[in-house]
């Protein structure tokens, strides 16, 4: 008979879970790493999970999680912007990440469903989920990580309609730019990563955390003109901007963009930009959309958890890794 146990290495602060403890449901979720699935921990109250049952384990994305898990003092607000790992577990010889469930599926969808209804976000959503994304990166650069694939389907919805970031697969940690082999996602992906792009995958780029503000300018431009990326062509090297967008923001976004990855913008820049265009467009910009319940997730961790209210239907975290 074969064996049940993990094996994904144990690491402190990330619980090693029996696969029969949890019940494995309809896939919701598919790349070329991972697939990703319903569940439910059926010995802690069918608590909903994400299932991501990995084809190639990443040992990255074990390391980062548990390094963002053993932050105990959890002061930076941007740290409730990251989606939680619950523990690992094993199925039928796959190794499987039991992640924190998102019951609104992933940015990418909802800007998607929002294009088909031909709704633009609302300006109070549109400033508390660019402030959400950009506390998140922050609180990320801050303990030297460096996400390289911030892209709308890597920011996931919770049940109360906040954003968190995810998929660390493809991180680094790291205090100074980094010499590493080609991974990313083109339509997001910063230009001094272009020329690896189309040489292959063991190419050799140098990433910094200037490269993920180039990917989030990109983010806020989906979130603001609900455009898609991979099917819009860029002018002088920068994606389209209406019109009516407010200059400032227009600026912001172009900074994001430059080609020399010293000009453009810290993180501090960007969150101190849209609070100022907030206030002079006098919109109201809170932390949370709705506040996430203050229960602790199974398994002894203090974070907040996000209960969900809603079940997803199949597709929305479609292609999300």
């Amino acid at each position: 008979m074969a064996s049940n146990k993990t094996v994904i290495k144990p690491y402190p602060e990330i619980l090693e879970i029996p696969c029969n403890d949890i019940e494995f449901g309809e896939l919701i979720g598919h790349g070329g790493t991972c697939s990703v699935l319903k569940g439910v921990w059926k010995t802690k109250k069918d608590f909903p999970v994400a299932i991501k049952r990995l084809n190639h384990f990443r040992e990255i994305e074990i390391v980062v999680l548990r390094k963002i898990k053993a932050d105990e003092e959890q002061k930076h607000i941007g740290r409730k912007f990251i989606t939680e790992i619950l523990g690992v577990s094993k199925k039928d010889h796959m190794d499987c990440m039991i992640m924190e469930y998102a019951a609104n599926g992933s940015l990418h969808h909802y800007l998607s469903q929002k294009r088909e209804q031909e709704q633009l976000l609302e300006n109070e959503t549109f400033f508390t989920w660019t402030r959400q994304g950009a506390l998140a990166i922050q609180y990320l650069h801050e303990l030297d990580i460096i996400h390289r694939d911030i892209k709308s389907l890597n920011f996931l919805i919770t049940d109360k309609y906040n954003l968190k970031v995810c998929d660390f697969g493809i991180s680094c940690i790291t205090d100074e730019t980094v010499t590493t082999t080609y991974t990313g996602s083109l339509p997001w992906m910063a230009p001094e990563n272009f020329e690896a792009f189309f040489k292959g995958r063991g190419s050799r780029i140098m990433v910094s955390k200037r490269s993920d503000i180039y990917s989030y300018g990109v983010v806020i431009w989906e979130m603001r003109t609900l455009r898609e990326p991979h099917k819009t062509e860029k002018v002088d090297g920068n994606y389209p901007l209406n019109d009516e967008m407010p200059s400032k923001l227009k600026d912001m976004m172009h900074s994001c963009w430059e080609t020399d990855r010293m000009k453009r913008p810290s993180i501090l820049d960007i969150l101190q930009t849209m609070q100022d265009l907030s206030i002079t467009m006098e919109v109201e910009v809170k932390d949370f959309i709705e506040m996430p319940d203050e229960r602790p997730f199974p398994g002894g961790d203090n974070n907040a958890v996000n209960v969900e209210k809603r079940l997803t239907e199949v597709g929305k975290y479609n292609t999300l890794l």
